[in-house]
């Protein structure tokens, strides 16, 4: 065994270890966890078994197997790149919907309050039990989304 095998390997076996360690302390997800593990075994496989990066060269067009290796590491991560791209945009799309559905429900909250206190007066706020009713339904739809847009935030950071 080479000593660039041996550094291949090494590397293999740490790469592996660093993807199962952030999977079990959850700052890696499960669904993303596989990819990194299957780019871990064929890492571990081209430095066990070199044969087939030379098959993987010659598809390419080159001799050069590092140079191909590195080619394809380079498509791998522009793959990668993509991927994230179309989550993040659907993750601001959702942030965007459900920031507009909470200033949707404030000024709804606030209409209510200015029927309220137009009907009643600025002197007795609060004795009507039906407009009471809809602004406690308007707070909790507008917490349920306000916690649902601080987790898709904290999610896209």
């Amino acid at each position: 065994m080479t000593r660039t095998q041996i550094i291949a390997l090494i590397s293999a076996i740490a790469l592996f270890i660093i993807v199962l360690e952030l999977v079990r302390q959850r700052r890696l997800r499960e669904e993303y966890s596989w990819l990194w593990l299957v780019v871990a075994v064929s890492y571990l496989l081209v430095a066990l078994w070199p044969y087939p990066s030379r098959l993987v060269a010659r598809f390419i067009g080159t001799t050069n197997i590092p140079l191909a290796l590195n080619y394809l590491g380079l498509q791998f991560l522009i793959l990668i790149l993509i991927q994230y791209s179309i989550r993040l945009s659907k993750l601001t799309n959702q942030i965007k919907d459900l920031a507009q559905q909470i200033a949707i429900l404030d000024s709804e909250q606030n209409n209510l309050i200015a029927t309220l206190v137009n009907d009643e007066g600025e002197d007795s706020p609060g004795k009507n039990p039906q407009i009471l009713e809809q602004n406690e339904i308007l707070r909790q739809r507008i917490d349920l989304l306000s916690s649902e847009l601080n987790k898709l935030a904290a999610a896209s950071e």
